[in-house]
């Protein structure tokens, strides 16, 4: 299938696309002109000064070829569809789930003159909402994501919160300081993260082998200082495993292990290829369950599948 690039002799119109990628803004696209003949059309918008503009390559291809890249678009167009039914469906429970859990059981305030709803939550987060819908972190949506008014009736009722930040960020300004995220972390910082959380420990030569063999490493760093670390795991088949999701007691509750863990189901799905299925597991701590289950992730012993089940050997 492969030919090399041509300048067509006719106007190429844009049939289907079966590929397209978001970060670097390419797509792949078949086209076909008045005569009948094919192309694959090769496009990637690119920024030029404050404006935007395309480049488009063109690959002849044999009628009894478009059949192949027909079959790719359908798929992809499908898992698009599906994709966009699974975030409808989980976006109505989790407004369902507000709605009908809406009690006192589940939001409080603190004053019965107070606007703003608290939400009660197992992992320790600050939540807020001011009509029990829309649902923010303190440590991650304020004050960006508030509306003047609503940043205003927030910091009437919650004098200590706005007092705490200003603080914060001047310490942070003083310090030259900033929460980042990077993919490289030393096998000593990583099993330094371990001991924190009183995690088994072994050999540095063992613990660099985890960071260079894995598929995909996130470190946060405070500064030079790493506060957070999480390990993906993936040989390109259908089984992922997610591992060592670990953030320092002093940064918890502020997103960051939310921030981890979705980076790595972004980056699978991002490298999947169409059509692929890969289930992802872990081994959650003891009480942080539904942490996991916030993405998506099944409790096990459950109708479909037994207890995960694992061991230690040693040398």
């Amino acid at each position: 299938m492969e030919s090399k690039s041509i300048i067509p002799d006719e106007k190429v119109e844009e049939l289907f696309c079966y590929y397209a990628n978001k970060d670097d803004q390419s797509a792949k696209w078949i086209g076909v002109t008045k005569s009948g003949k094919y192309y694959n059309v090769e496009t990637h918008t690119y920024n030029i000064g404050s404006a935007y503009s395309n480049s488009h390559i063109y690959y002849p291809i044999e009628p009894d070829e478009v059949d192949y890249f027909m079959k790719i678009a359908e798929n992809r167009k499908r898992t698009e569809e599906l994709k966009a039914l699974e975030e409808e469906r989980s976006r109505l429970e989790d407004q369902a789930r507000l709605i009908t859990n809406g009690s006192d059981k589940d939001f409080y305030k603190k004053k019965n003159t107070d606007i703003i709803w608290w939400v009660k939550d197992d992992n320790g987060e600050q939540k807020f909402s001011f009509d029990r819908e829309t649902v923010f972190n303190l440590m991650t949506d304020y004050p960006e994501k508030l509306t003047p008014e609503q940043k205003e009736i927030f910091e009437k009722e919650n004098p200590y919160w706005k007092v705490y930040f200003k603080k914060r960020n001047i310490s942070m300004n003083d310090n030259n300081q900033e929460i980042k995220f990077v993919q490289d972390i030393t096998p000593e910082e990583y099993m330094q993260l371990r001991r924190d959380v009183g995690w088994k420990e072994f050999p540095l030569e063992q613990a660099k082998a985890c960071i260079d063999n894995a598929y995909y490493v996130v470190c946060v760093r405070d500064g030079e200082k790493a506060i957070g670390v999480v390990r993906l795991l993936w040989d390109g088949g259908y089984i992922a495993f997610l591992s060592d999701v670990i953030v320092d007691a002093a940064y918890r509750g502020q997103g960051i292990g939310k921030t981890l863990v979705e980076s790595c189901l972004i980056q699978l799905k991002k490298d999947m290829k169409p059509g692929y299925k890969v289930k992802i597991t872990l081994n959650s701590a003891k009480g942080k369950e539904p942490f996991y289950e916030k993405f998506g992730f099944k409790v096990r012993p459950n109708d479909d599948a037994g207890a995960g089940m694992d061991q230690w050997l040693e040398g």
